[in-house]
């Protein structure tokens, strides 16, 4: 009698050997760095894809309004292409060349000057950091439209403390390109 030939897996040497794939630190590190990659170019992508949207949304109302004469689908349609060119401002506004801005900072401040933290608010640049031996430090200005350093002195704050001078250097951001408030 012939006995068919059989096919025994091992199960323990193939769990053995995944076992050996993830105790290693080096794979799973790399593996987390790549999930994290993909994630955060998916969510690039799609901000790029709803501004280009938005954008070809603008275009069409505006050719809208410019074949249609005047009346009141007109003057909401116009309303509209407004409010979303606004909203297409801001997104420019939030995409400032920030290392650019903050280049132009550091070369108007004393060198000795440290800077502890930098961030945009809805109409200022600001700067916050410490200078000893520095009495006070200028505040400046700067137009977000234009992206372009005034550097024109507006006044000037300082707080003394112990290890030093502690100050914020307020940059305005006129809504015009001219001078701020």
């Amino acid at each position: 009698m012939k006995h068919s030939p059989s096919f025994d897996i091992n199960l323990w040497s193939v769990e053995s050997k995944w076992k050996k794939l993830f105790n290693r630190p080096g794979f799973l590190s790399i593996g987390a760095i790549l999930l994290v990659s993909w994630l955060w170019t998916s969510i690039i992508g799609w901000y790029h894809l709803c501004e280009a949207r938005q954008l070809r949304e603008i275009a069409a109302l505006e050719s809208q309004v410019a074949d249609r004469g005047g009346g009141a689908e007109t003057e909401a349609l116009a309303k509209r292409v407004a409010q979303l060119k606004s909203g297409a401002q801001t997104i420019e506004k939030d995409r400032l060349d920030f290392p650019g801005l903050l280049a132009q900072v550091q070369a108007a401040i004393p060198p000795e000057v440290t800077l502890q933290q930098v961030y945009i608010t809805e109409n200022r640049l600001v700067c916050r950091g410490t200078a000893p031996g520095y009495p006070e430090v200028a505040q400046y200005m700067i137009s977000l439209d234009k992206a372009e350093y005034l550097n024109e002195p507006v006044c000037s704050l300082a707080e003394t403390y112990q290890e030093g001078i502690r100050f914020d250097i307020l940059l305005q951001i006129s809504p015009g390109g001219g001078r701020g408030e």
